[in-house]
């Protein structure tokens, strides 16, 4: 059982919200020409070509029809504006812009198309362009839901502690009440959701406690105590497929020696003699003083017929318990 009760210090929606934010300015970073990620002040001109032109600038240059756009940036973009059409130099980032009246005569000499081919701004262009906006709404949204959240963990405290009070004295009814309390304030408290979970399992109501225990590997798949509580609850319902598999889960992602122990035994349970010595074996080499593990690897090694390493075993897991007995006594 848990000693103490610990609510997450910011919601999930709100870490979301930054990571969106962050997701589409490295997108947008990576879509953009390379100087439009780097220019953070100042206006930034991005000239893009439509058709080439048989059209000399003053100097001789060569030319085409193209549009021009911008984007005004303090810290970060926070205005796009659409230029209109240009006359681009080609192989330079210069142009000469395109009044109306200087179109309306290049097109009467047949320099330029009647009418103009359209253009038009791409969504990605116009959010880039007004990436500095996003960033503040997406803090700003953090910020509310960051509120509303400490505001309802602050709800959820008392009932949770009171949940806590109960469950030490063993009053089991009385804390999965408070729990319950708890969690109308903050239903994706994870210890609150494992307390109540433990508590209905050891009350034997093990579909509750599966279900609390769910509740939490749905909001975190690499939960390694979710896990092994949830897989611990699948084997008293004898369902053993299902906790060797969160028990293999919890040891992807923790490595614990009770995970290892544990899925041992649902090995023993279901026949596996070999595949729990090795299991057990495991938890010996993560902690050498697990004296159950010793205990039971003794056990399928007397299953095995290997009587000469069951009671090396025995030995070792009655030094442990013996040492650890002293060590208390004095």
């Amino acid at each position: 059982m848990h000693a103490s009760v610990s609510l997450p210090s910011r919601s999930r929606f709100a870490r979301a919200v930054l990571f969106v934010v962050a997701l589409f300015c490295a997108h947008a970073a990576l879509s953009l020409p390379a100087t439009a990620a780097k220019v953070m002040f100042g206006t930034r001109e991005y000239l893009h070509k439509i058709q080439s032109l048989d059209l000399r600038g003053p100097n001789g240059e060569a030319l085409y029809l193209g549009y021009k756009y911008s984007h005004h940036a303090f810290i970060a973009p926070y205005r796009t504006s659409d230029d209109g059409y240009i006359l681009g130099v080609v192989g330079e980032q210069r142009y000469y812009p395109l009044s109306a009246a200087l179109i309306e005569r290049l097109q009467a000499q047949k320099h330029l198309p009647v009418p103009l081919p359209p253009y038009e701004l791409s969504a990605l262009d116009y959010l880039f362009g007004y990436l500095l906006w996003i960033i503040l709404a997406g803090i700003g949204v953090s910020i509310i839901f960051t509120a509303l959240g400490q505001r309802r963990r602050k709800k959820a405290l008392p009932f949770a502690e009171s949940g806590l009070a109960h469950h030490r004295a063993g009053n089991l009814d009385a804390a999965i009440a408070e729990y319950g309390k708890a969690l109308e304030f903050h239903p994706k408290s994870a210890d609150v959701l494992m307390l109540r979970g433990d508590a209905h399992k050891a009350r034997a109501e093990f579909d509750h406690a599966i279900s609390d225990y769910s509740k939490i590997i749905n909001g975190d798949a690499k939960n390694a105590s979710a896990l092994v509580a949830r897989g611990a609850a699948f084997e008293a319902k004898q369902l053993l497929p299902r906790a060797i598999d969160d028990y293999t889960r919890a040891i992807k992602n923790s490595k614990a020696p009770v995970a290892y122990f544990l899925r041992g035994n649902a090995y023993m349970s279901s026949g596996e003699v070999n595949s729990a010595i090795k299991d057990y074996t495991a938890a010996i080499d993560k902690n050498k003083g697990f004296a159950a593990a010793y205990q039971n690897r003794a056990i399928a090694y007397e299953r095995m017929g290997r009587t000469d390493l069951a009671q090396a075993d025995y030995r070792v897991a009655a030094e442990i318990a013996s040492a650890s007995q002293a060590g208390q006594q004095s």
